[in-house]
């Protein structure tokens, strides 16, 4: 803190309680005490302890209040410390908040030049997108469409199997019931049916493999169409990126060069400004210096014409009076100094020569003042042309202001159009988004789609293996048929044997065969009915 007026040491203040006592008169004697010098001593001793007080008591209250006035003054010194030290740093922020300004607006330029070039890449890969989308919708539908035929024929075969598990059934019974009258046919029956069952397996078969091997094909040939499509529109993608990025690169690389054209403009402007106001302040002060010159060169000559003129006036009267003098004298004396006509003779001669060169100094003056004159108007013809200049200076710095106001309303105009961009930006950043949101769902989709496609493989080979199954239940039930007709052939064979040893060599009654004969067309029947 600087030294100031009312700054130095904090000297301690001065306690009105520790005063001087009055002094005590009881050990004086009473002469003394009674006098009347004494006593007026003793008032004015006691008037001045008075006013000693109250000087003091008033110096105390001063160094008070100058104590708390320095303390003030310390905080306030403080204060403007502290307010010195948040200017500066406001000084900095705003500076650093104008370099972010700019960077900003190339930032925001720049990205503005991105948003466009992504935006028509936007459209191009929404209609490829549409279009791919389209397509693989209509092949799902296919897919779909054959797994629902797959589907249909598998029941078809489900409900084939069921009704030839009932009609085995209902054969069962008729066999139990009626093994009698079947022993007859049963080779013929046998040999028919299981040529039967092979062709018809054998169909089956073929057609299901057949039909899997083309719903394969297809599979795999959609896959393989999805994922080369995939990686031509990845390449397409990242190309175009490659190229944005070439293309920001350029682009930043103009915007540098832009700025440092603006920079140089804006820094030769200053110096133009500061070159023509230094010119015209040059030019007026010039100006200003030859008048002034000129003022006082006139001043100087004239107040020297005016002395010499004064000089020859008083010296011609002077010499006058003395010539007219002297003629009085030689008039007066003209009778008595005859001899002295020479010396007036002389003394007229001098008289002309006085008049000479009075002459000749007012033809001098006359040239002095036609000198003067030329030179006033060449330097008025100068001031003239310093005039056109300064105003032709005049007319420039106007066109350049001009020009600055111009320049200052196409910044306002610049400025305008830069938050218009920015909510454009803005704008087009949520649309960007919304793109982005729309996208995810047609992946989530997509991923849904892959879903049921690994949904519909999985029913698929459940479906195979379904097929395996009813085979190994087939050739199962056809191992339990040919069992069970070995075990009928043997029982045929014993009652054969039984009628053969209780009835001998008689023949079969016409009865008999025929219901054996109807039984077999009834099981024919049935066969190729189911």
């Amino acid at each position: 803190m600087k030294e100031g007026p009312f700054t130095g040491k904090n000297h301690p203040l001065v306690r009105v309680e520790n005063l001087m006592t009055p002094n005590d008169f009881s050990q004086w004697p009473i002469e003394v005490a009674r006098s009347k010098a004494v006593e007026a001593l003793i008032q004015q001793n006691d008037d001045l302890m008075a006013r000693l007080s109250v000087q003091l008591r008033r110096i105390s209250a001063l160094e008070e209040e100058l104590n708390t006035s320095k303390q003030n003054n310390e905080r306030i010194q403080f204060h403007y410390d502290n307010i010195k030290d948040q200017l500066l740093i406001l000084k900095q922020k705003a500076q650093a908040l104008a370099q972010r300004k700019d960077n900003s607006e190339n930032i925001v330029n720049a990205i503005k030049d991105k948003v466009r070039r992504l935006e028509e890449e936007l459209r191009v890969s929404e209609i490829r997108y549409t279009e791919l989308y389209q397509s693989h919708e209509e092949k799902q539908n296919q897919l779909l469409k054959r797994i629902d035929q797959h589907a249909r024929r598998v029941r078809r075969f489900l409900n084939y199997r069921e009704r030839i598990q009932k009609a085995s059934q209902n054969l069962r019974q008729k066999f139990q019931y009626q093994l009698e009258d079947l022993l007859e046919k049963k080779n013929v029956s046998e040999h028919n049916l299981t040529h039967e069952l092979k062709d018809l397996k054998n169909q089956l078969e073929a057609k299901y493999n057949e039909k899997i091997t083309d719903i394969q094909n297809e599979h795999h040939n959609i896959q393989e169409q999805l994922v080369k499509e995939k990686i031509s529109t990845e390449s397409l993608l990242t190309e175009k990126l490659k190229q944005l990025e070439t293309q920001n690169t350029q682009l930043s690389k103009q915007l540098d060069l832009a700025e440092t054209t603006l920079r140089e403009l804006r820094a030769k402007l200053a110096e133009s400004t500061d070159y023509i106001q230094k010119s015209t302040k040059e030019y007026k002060e010039q100006i200003e210096q030859l008048e002034a010159e000129q003022r006082r060169h006139l001043q100087k000559l004239n107040l020297d014409n005016e002395n010499e003129i004064k000089d020859l006036k008083r010296d011609h009267q002077e010499k006058n009076d003395k010539l007219n003098f002297e003629i009085e004298k030689l008039q007066r004396e003209n009778q008595k100094l005859f001899d002295k006509c020479t010396e007036l003779e002389k003394v007229y001669e001098e008289n002309v020569q006085l008049q000479n060169k009075i002459v000749f100094v007012e033809r001098n003056r006359d040239e002095q003042k036609n000198k003067f004159k030329d030179e006033i108007e060449m330097l008025q013809r100068n001031l003239s042309h310093y005039r056109a200049d300064s105003k032709s200076k005049a007319s420039i710095l106007e066109s350049m202001k001009s020009q600055l106001t111009d320049t200052e309303t196409l910044n306002q105009s610049l400025k305008e159009e830069k938050l218009k961009l920015e909510d454009q930006v803005e704008s087009t950043q949520s649309l960007w988004r919304d793109s982005q949101k729309e996208i995810e769902t047609l992946k989530d989709k997509n991923l849904s789609l892959q879903k049921l496609n690994q949904q519909l493989s999985a029913t698929i080979n459940q479906s195979r293996k379904d097929q395996r199954n009813l085979k190994e239940k087939f050739e199962t039930l056809q191992i339990q048929m040919t069992q069970k007709i070995k075990e009928l052939r043997r029982n045929s064979e014993t009652v054969n044997s039984i009628r053969d040893i209780e009835k001998g060599e008689e023949d079969f009654s016409p009865e008999l065969t025929s219901k054996l004969e109807t039984l077999i067309a009834e099981i024919q029947s049935g066969f190729i009915r189911k």
